[in-house]
């Protein structure tokens, strides 16, 4: 009895002990953000109003093809479908780290023969037993390996959300490109056959002597320039409408309908708060790593401590196989185990630290995720508000060259002056022209950047583990 006291008095002062030295909770968890690293109250725009963060908010701009185009991305891209199977993945990991702490019931039956040299004689032996193994998680150390496993499981489905939206960001964006390169092709195409038709013109004069040879050189000259253009926005619109096909999982070369003619967004709200960026799935992911590194951290602290183990067993066993239905041959033993680590070479003391590091690892990306999210939202404002200026100043630009581009057409018809004016602003009108669809095309691109930046909704469900199809076809 006095022994029974001895074992129990130890075994309650490690107890003790072990509660008293095992680390913080993970629900006290604060991680700090890297010094001089402070978020504003509202990020800077010097924008009109717009509602960026509408459900949907690329069905603005009323493309029914676009909206076909998102629909089919969500269901038939491949990387979605990749990080589907790895939530499956790590829901099961969460389960097979429950289970550990759980007890274990098994089955035994075994048969033997042997010689027996004392009775001198040949022993069959038979039995048949239920064994119970069970590990009570007295430091919560099993218990911290699942909570560590739970946070990578939802750090997978934030980072499945991140790879939700930024498919359909490229999506837009390959669309916008491949739109704005077909736009291309447009007007330089219109330019080539206005040039095609001053060729001719200047030809007729030049064999009426009028104009010096040189004058239909210079327009031949004109006319391959645009031409060499024309070369590089078709190769713009193909390579943009490959890259749509494959988000899509279609084979690159795969056609895509026409549509209407894509229509501006209004610029964004000025003062966007920055609490938009607790909606940015990569934040979210970023913070439940640190919440999984610091549940490791309880947990290799809590292999510091002794473990206790309950192992019990039950059965029957006899010389011949029917002393097996024979309940007078019963057995049945318990037994527990007590393991305090002593040395181990500093083994256990070394895992603590390691996972103490890979904890402070944790923190500093998260405060280099946030750091980014906040540039990311800068530079896409700062993108829209300058490039709707580039666009207006392109706009009056555009009404001047044309003005130019009459006066000195004008002026030539009548000899009193050169070609070199006249083609000069042909040039100039093109190039502000092809510029105003650039700007509309950085716009719209840059719409979409902004919409990922702020991790706002993009109208759909994003797709969890439960709800991914099991099927192996997916």
């Amino acid at each position: 009895m006095r022994r029974v006291i001895a074992i129990a008095t130890l075994f309650l002062a490690l107890f003790l002990a072990g509660c008293a030295s095992t680390g913080a909770k993970v629900d006290e968890l604060s991680p700090a953000l890297p010094e001089n690293l402070t978020l504003p109250e509202q990020f800077s725009s010097q924008s009109a109003i717009d509602d960026v963060l509408s459900e949907g908010w690329w069905k603005r701009w009323n493309d029914p093809v676009l909206d076909s185009l998102v629909e089919e991305a969500v269901d038939a891209n491949l990387d979605l479908k990749l990080a589907a199977a790895r939530i499956r993945e790590a829901r099961i990991s969460l389960e097979l780290a429950h289970a550990d702490l759980l007890p274990s019931v098994s089955a035994a039956a075994s048969a033997g023969r042997a010689r027996n040299n004392t009775l001198d004689k040949i022993v069959n032996s038979f039995s048949g037993s239920l064994n119970f193994s069970w590990q009570p998680d007295l430091w919560d150390s099993i218990a911290s390996r699942e909570l560590a496993t739970l946070y990578d499981l939802e750090r997978l489905r934030e980072e499945n959300i991140r790879a939700y939206r930024s498919i359909v960001a490229s999506i837009v964006k390959s669309y916008v490109s491949m739109r704005s390169a077909a736009e291309q092709v447009s007007l330089a195409e219109e330019i080539i056959s206005n040039d095609k038709e001053r060729l001719e013109v200047v030809r007729a004069r030049f064999e009426a002597g009028l104009v010096p040879s040189s004058d239909v050189y210079m327009e031949e000259q004109t006319l391959t320039e645009t031409r060499a253009r024309l070369h590089i926005y078709r190769a713009e619109e193909r390579i943009a409408r490959h890259t749509i096909n494959t988000l899509l999982g279609r084979y690159p070369t795969t056609s895509i309908k026409n549509s209407i003619e894509l229509a501006l967004p209004a610029p964004t709200p000025a003062g966007l708060p920055s609490a938009l960026l607790a909606d940015r799935a990569d934040v979210r992911a970023a913070l439940n790593a640190v919440k999984a590194a610091a549940s490791r951290v309880s947990a290799s602290e809590g292999d510091l401590m002794p473990s206790f183990t309950i192992s019990a067993s039950a059965g029957v066993n006899g010389e011949e196989l029917g002393d097996l239905l024979d309940w007078e041959r019963r057995f049945w033993n318990i037994l527990g185990n007590l393991l305090y680590p002593i040395f181990n070479g500093d083994k256990l003391e070394k895992a603590v630290s390691k996972a103490q590091v890979l904890k402070e690892e944790t923190v500093i990306a998260y405060g280099k995720v946030i750091l980014t999210a906040m540039k990311e939202v800068e530079d896409a404002l700062v993108t829209e508000a300058e490039q709707f200026n580039r666009l207006e100043a392109l706009t009056e630009s555009a009404e001047l060259a044309k003005l130019s581009l009459e006066i000195t057409q004008d002026r030539y018809s009548r000899g009193l002056a050169n070609i070199i004016p006249s083609l000069n602003a042909r040039r100039a009108l093109y190039s502000v022209e092809s510029s105003k669809i650039d700007a509309k095309k950085t716009i719209m691109v840059n719409r979409a950047s902004l919409h990922l930046a702020l991790g706002g909704d993009f109208g759909h469900e994003v797709k969890r583990a439960e709800e991914a199809p099991d099927n192996d076809n997916e």
